[in-house]
């Protein structure tokens, strides 16, 4: 007995046998056609000779104030370039305001 057959109690099904014959187009123009619709347009990502990139802060989303024993520490919600807003990011606050003064000027916050 195979190893499949035991463990589910029945022989193994390839996906050849899935589809009747003239069912389905595997292969051909319309296959790919369809491909190309399903891809959407990527974002242009410039690389250094490194074949790496920095990251780009697009907008502070939220700002949170964390309280630690003695002290609190303003926190930003970073929205970066070619991310989603569920993939921004947690950032002190006066970190970002020294590396990026832009992204408070825009918002009129200090």
């Amino acid at each position: 007995m195979a190893q499949y057959e035991a463990l589910y109690g029945r022989k193994y099904r390839s996906p050849i046998g899935w589809f009747e014959d003239g069912e389905t187009n595997l292969l051909g123009p319309d296959l790919v056609q369809e491909a190309i619709d399903k891809v959407l347009e990527t974002p242009t990502i410039l690389l250094d000779e490194k074949l790496s990139y920095e990251e780009e802060p697009m907008a502070i989303v939220d700002r949170q104030v964390r309280k630690l024993w003695s002290k609190e520490i303003l926190f930003v919600n970073v929205l970066w370039r070619n991310h989603t807003v569920e993939e921004s990011t947690w950032e002190v606050e006066k970190d970002m305001q020294t590396k990026y003064p832009h992204l408070f000027q825009l918002t009129g916050n200090t």
